[in-house]
Order: structure tokens, then C-alpha cells, then sequence
């Protein structure tokens, strides 16, 4: 082992982002012996960071999920050692979910599915009668868009609607994609937006089917949203639903 100055103090320093207030271990050992540390990650997908005195260099060191209920792209952690207070060397990072760890030495663990994320059905902000989807991507978070579908009850006023699906930056439209059929007055339908490779008689079962782009990436507070040529104040869209790949990413 290294000699360190007499009155050295190490530490290991865990930061990790969730979502879901879940409790990882940290367990390892040194030329002292074993130990065990539990550390709890944020529920909002916040950073939480914690440090844990050790009583010398770790030999080896591991991240499990102790709770056994983090799915492949919901827990996110960084271990690093630190020595005097500082970070000295980044020991292993990576995905921690509920057959897979992250250690040091570094061992031969892939994810269950290589290369992806958290695979997420979430729930969009149901608008007000006359006003359209708007939704952002959490701070904190990364969303590929696999899917969107919505539904929209037009008024009893005579109008012909044309729905795109926009997705933006922070300030910026960045792609607009619209259906190639209008609906009228008083009607249900549901729209489904996705990277069709053809769109089918969208006139079936009072679905409208919207071609968007594949690979769409949607950084934190950009968004997903709809303009309606031709709106009207009775008109209501329902809460939307959106299939994404989510990611983490540092906030701010």
C-alpha cells in the first residue's frame, strides 16, 4: 500500500441521481477490514451527495442497489475517493439498478440492455378548453422521444383544425410535424406521433397519425407541444402521453 503523511483522512464521496428516494450501499474494504455504508438517493432526480470516512486507501470497493427496485436507467452514481477533503481519484460510475453494481477494480458488469436508458411512459400537463399541450423535459433529465399521442374534442364551431406536434428549444421550434387531415366541429380523436414509415388510412377508427422525426433528443427545458391551426375556445385537448428514453445529465 501507499505511505500517506501521518494524519491523512480519506474518504469516499457518492453522488448520485435518482428518482425515487431509494437506499444504495456502498460496501468495500481496506487493509483494516470490511465496511458498509447505506446512502439515499433524491426522489426529484437531484443530486444527492454524501461522504463516508474510511480508515484507509479502499482495495476494493463496490455500489449495489440495496433496495433491489431501481430499474436499468433510474439510478445514477459517481464513487470517487477523496484524501484531506479533496477528490483524488474518481473510482467507478455507471448505471446501479437491481442486478448490477459499479466497482473498483472495474469488472466486466454491462447493462441488461446495452446503450440505453430508462424506458418511461409520462403523463403530460392536461391544458385548459382553447389552449394547447405544453410540456418540458425535467431539469436533470434527457428525454428521447420514441412516442406521443393525445386526444383532442373539437367545439361545436364550424373550423377546420390542422394539429402539429413542435418540438423546441429553450426558446426556438426546432421540429414541427403535423397531420396531413384536418378534423372538424365536433369531433373525438386521438393522435398518435411517431417515426412511421408510412402513414396508413388515418381516417380508421377516428385516429389521426402524425409522422415524426426518429431521434429526437430533448435536453432539459426544452419541449414538446402542439399549435392548432385554427383553435377554437371550446376546443380540449386531454392529458397527453409521451414514451421516452430518459437519461440523466448535471442540472443547470
Amino acid at each position: 500500500m501507499l505511505t500517506f503523511e501521518h494524519n491523512a483522512v480519506f474518504s469516499l464521496r457518492i453522488v448520485s441521481q435518482g428518482n425515487a428516494a431509494r437506499i444504495i450501499h456502498i460496501r468495500g474494504i481496506t487493509k483494516e477490514g470490511p465496511f458498509v455504508f447505506a446512502h439515499t438517493t433524491d426522489a426529484g432526480g437531484f443530486f444527492a451527495t454524501e461522504d463516508f470516512r474510511i480508515p484507509d486507501v479502499p482495495i476494493m470497493v463496490s455500489v449495489v442497489d440495496q433496495s433491489t427496485a431501481f430499474k436499468q436507467g433510474e439510478c445514477y452514481v459517481t464513487l470517487s475517493l477523496m484524501v484531506n477533503g479533496n477528490v483524488l481519484y474518481d473510482l467507478c460510475s455507471g448505471l446501479v439498478y437491481n442486478n448490477k453494481g459499479v466497482s473498483y477494480p472495474a469488472s466486466n458488469n454491462p447493462d441488461q440492455i446495452p446503450g440505453h436508458g430508462n424506458l418511461k411512459m409520462v403523463t403530460g400537463t392536461n391544458p385548459a378548453a382553447g389552449a394547447e399541450i405544453n410540456d418540458n423535459v425535467p431539469d436533470g433529465r434527457v428525454w428521447k422521444v420514441l412516442a406521443v399521442r393525445f386526444q383532442l374534442i373539437t367545439s361545436a364551431t364550424a373550423a377546420s383544425r390542422r394539429v402539429h406536434i413542435v418540438f423546441r428549444g429553450t426558446s426556438l421550434d426546432l421540429v414541427d410535424s403535423f397531420a396531413t387531415t384536418d378534423q372538424i366541429a365536433s369531433e373525438t380523436k386521438n393522435y398518435s406521433g411517431a417515426p412511421f414509415g408510412a402513414v396508413p388510412d388515418e381516417t380508421d377508427d377516428n385516429d389521426i397519425l402524425i409522422a415524426i422525426p426518429g431521434g429526437i433528443w430533448l435536453d432539459q427545458s426544452f419541449g414538446i407541444r402542439t399549435r392548432t391551426v385554427n383553435i377554437q375556445v371550446g376546443d380540449d385537448f386531454g392529458a397527453p402521453l409521451y414514451l421516452v428514453e430518459e437519461y440523466f445529465r448535471n442540472s443547470g
